[in-house]
């Protein structure tokens, strides 16, 4: 219900907000194109030689999608 500021006062902040718009969507354009043109091939893991003890685990699960942020 308030009135709207002048737009002197946020034409700066408009701005910035329609720069930033453009460039996520870019964004999002490229990882789409990158995962349509991606091609991954999942290999099962090699049998182990007989007799030649325990086999090695390579991986247990995938990784995050999300990278945590590094701690100092």
């Amino acid at each position: 219900g308030l009135p709207a500021p002048p737009f002197e006062q946020v034409a700066g902040q408009m701005r910035e907000r329609a720069q930033q718009r453009a460039v996520d969507e870019e964004v999002d354009r490229w990882i789409q194109e990158l995962r349509e043109k991606a091609r991954i091939t999942i290999y099962p893991p090699p049998a182990p030689p007989v007799g030649q003890g325990a086999p090695v685990v390579i991986a247990t699960a995938p990784a995050s999608r999300v990278t945590p942020p590094a701690t100092r």
